[in-house]
């Protein structure tokens, strides 16, 4: 389970979905271990002492496992618990909420229930409201309750790899990959990999083999760019969600 489908539940259901940010989220965890870190250039004493680290700073490794924790012991503490089937899910009665490292969505019935909860988090963290979510991880989030819709948009993400590639006036193609097999002749010309690597993502399990004939597979690599152009406000979480899928959902608590 993951915020997809709180998504897909929210419209279904038509619950409320509200969105909070944590301001420095990293810096509230206490240090399970010994970590010493040199003096700040801005606050050097001139001693060449170190300093023992209390808290999480941005930049440990050991950070957001920290942090992740800091926060699930509070929401625990709260009357939610963890789903075992979803990282970052945490469920009470029919509230949920989706933790993607300082970002928290949450879904519930009623918006007094949702405030109780803001106010919580709010007396524990330092939160930012974001109030009812129309923007989530880069995604565009517009809703017709009416209809019970929920539809998630990378429309400015896409743009900007279109633009990235200078592929905007680029044909749009409808498939990431052509239907027949791709074939490799015999006289391709090598061409520098590195360039080319981050438009390879899918295709890629099939490209990434013949990687070495990068010249020829360069145009499969713009295709998967091209498609993008058909992809913009496509993606659509519908109220397909209904009891039966509900009762599923709700077995993997």
């Amino acid at each position: 389970m993951s915020y997809k489908a709180i998504f897909a539940i929210a419209a279904a259901l038509d619950l409320e979905l509200e969105q909070m940010d944590v301001k420095t989220a990293f810096l509230y965890g206490d240090i399970d271990e010994e970590v010493y870190m040199e003096q700040p250039p801005e606050f050097d004493d001139g001693t060449g002492r170190v300093c023992k680290l209390n808290k999480a700073l941005y930049g440990l490794k050991q950070a957001p496992r920290i942090w992740y924790q800091t926060l699930a012991k509070f929401l625990e503490s709260l009357g939610f618990y963890p789903l075992t089937s979803g990282v970052g899910i945490f469920v009470k009665g029919h509230t949920y909420i989706a933790v993607y490292v300082d970002d928290l969505l949450i879904a519930g019935p009623r918006t007094e229930e949702i405030q109780q909860l803001k106010t919580a988090l709010g007396n524990r963290f330092q939160m930012t409201d974001l109030g009812p979510c129309s923007h989530y991880l880069g995604m565009v989030v517009t809703r017709d309750r009416k209809s019970r819709t929920i539809r998630l948009s990378q429309k400015a993400y896409i743009e900007k790899i279109l633009k990235d590639f200078g592929m905007c006036e680029a044909k749009p193609q409808h498939t990431p990959m052509k239907t027949d097999q791709i074939e490799i002749p015999d006289n391709y010309e090598p061409t520098d990999e590195s360039r080319h690597a981050d438009r390879i993502r899918f295709a890629a399990c099939y490209q990434a083999s013949h990687l070495h004939h990068s010249t020829h597979l360069l145009q499969s690599a713009n295709r998967i760019v091209n498609v993008l152009q058909n992809e913009v406000s496509v993606y659509d979480v519908e109220s397909s969600v209904r009891e039966r899928q509900i009762a599923d959902i709700a077995k993997l608590k």
